[in-house]
């Protein structure tokens, strides 16, 4: 990350919170007006070039003023919005915050709390299941060959599968298998997990016995609908957005609220 002298971090600072809360491009004139900088038109200008060219900043072809960039957000979040937050966002948590939630609580907890302090949506995206390692998995009989896989990883998440065997299965057959995988895999990353199972299955298929075999079986067809996809995403405080945002026309707001319920496309 470009090193930036306290000049270029507040003209940066100015641009990115009057274009979230103007929601248009912001010029040096308007820096100058609403913000306590003390610099001149001119001078502005050219520290905007300047961060511009460094990549924090960027200009619609149809105006002169600027807006921030991925990085010039980026920038803002790591290494300004602690100071502008302060002590309001230390006093936003609730005296009340449950101290040992749950990974999933904690992260629809985080996504109201956020949304509360912003008045916006808030949104918290749990870490990718090919990014988790694994801790425990357990095999609960529903009916008969009805089977649901409950993983644990070592972060805390919980994940639910529902899956039909070939053949019904008694409860202490299901304990058994459970507690081999969870002695041969735990604490080893997701991805590991299912390699290992399809290879042992692969080359040890005559050594392992009924049970390991129907183990290493179980196993797989857990590890397969955990998938390669993206963590549960919390979105919490949606409706927010109508009183803070003013929408161009109604289809723009159709469409973001789509995109709220349609959790993947984010």
């Amino acid at each position: 990350m470009d090193a930036l002298n306290d000049r270029f971090k507040d003209i940066l600072n100015s641009v990115v919170v009057y274009h979230i809360r103007l929601g248009v491009p912001i010029g040096s004139r308007t820096i100058m007006k609403l913000s306590e900088i003390g610099l001149s038109p001119a001078t502005i200008r050219n520290v905007m070039a300047a961060l511009e060219e460094l990549g924090y900043l960027t200009h619609p072809h149809t105006s002169a003023g600027r807006v921030p960039t991925d990085k010039g957000y980026r920038f803002y979040v790591d290494s300004l919005l602690h100071d502008v937050m302060g002590q309001h966002r230390r006093s936003a948590v609730p005296a009340d915050w449950p101290g040992r939630d749950s990974a999933a609580d904690a992260l629809q907890n985080a996504s109201r709390l956020l949304s509360r302090m912003t008045h916006y949506a808030g949104v918290a995206l749990a870490p990718r299941l090919s990014q988790r390692t694994f801790k425990h998995i357990e095999f609960v009989r529903l009916r008969a060959r009805q089977i649901l896989a409950i993983f644990v990883s070592e972060d805390g998440l919980i994940h639910h599968s529902l899956f039909e065997l070939d053949r019904d299965l008694a409860d202490r057959e299901l304990a058994q298998m459970a507690d081999y995988l969870n002695q041969r895999f735990a604490h080893l990353p997701l991805p590991t997990v299912k390699q290992q199972i399809l290879r042992e299955m692969r080359e040890a298929k005559e050594r392992y016995d009924s049970l390991l075999g129907q183990a290493l079986e179980l196993g797989r067809q857990a590890m397969e609908t955990q998938g390669d996809g993206g963590g549960e995403l919390y979105v919490e405080g949606a409706t927010n957005m109508l009183s803070e945002i003013t929408f161009a026309d109604l289809d723009e707001m159709k469409q973001l609220f789509r995109t709220f319920e349609e959790k993947y496309r984010l």
